[in-house]
């Protein structure tokens, strides 16, 4: 497994570079998200533990990527490309969504830069459980709240 320091700071450097660029969300996932994920111990290559485009019933939207436990998914994730406005309600909605159809308890909405946790609720509720930005000692809760409040910090300036 890479070195999450390591990795975070090659995805700080790649931020930097590509930040304003207009990098695509493709692009966004392969070489921000990805690397991520697999310093975390997740194996993007094994659909035990990483369903890509994932759908519960074959008529349902996909989310991007499912993260998997006891062969349930256990966390959503949405990526939007480096630089999109994460505090647009449609994304959140949209990831929201998705989970609360799925039955899926957590989920995260990333550029790659900011990573947004929710942690959904009963019915169509979900409340904001906590944002993450990374610092030199790993990733610190930066609120608790509500869905409305934001006080994002990107990865890159971290």
């Amino acid at each position: 497994m890479p070195d999450l320091d390591a990795v975070l700071g090659t995805v700080r450097e790649r931020i930097e570079k590509w930040q304003g660029q207009g990098i695509g969300e493709q692009d966004t996932k392969a070489t921000l998200i990805v690397p991520v994920l697999r310093a975390l111990g997740w194996d993007t290559e094994d659909l035990e533990d990483v369903k890509l485009e994932y759908k519960r019933k074959p008529t349902d939207n996909p989310v991007d990527y499912a993260l998997v436990l006891l062969r349930e998914p256990r966390l959503f994730i949405e990526a939007k490309a480096l630089g999109a406005h994460l505090d647009d309600q449609r994304w959140r909605y949209q990831i929201l969504s998705y989970a609360t159809v799925a039955g899926v308890e957590w989920v995260a909405l990333t550029d790659g830069n900011e990573y947004e946790i929710f942690a959904t609720r009963s019915g169509n509720h979900a409340r904001m459980m906590a944002i993450w930005r990374r610092s030199s000692t790993g990733f610190h809760s930066l609120c608790h709240g509500t869905a409305g409040r934001s006080a994002r910090r990107p990865m890159a300036t971290a």
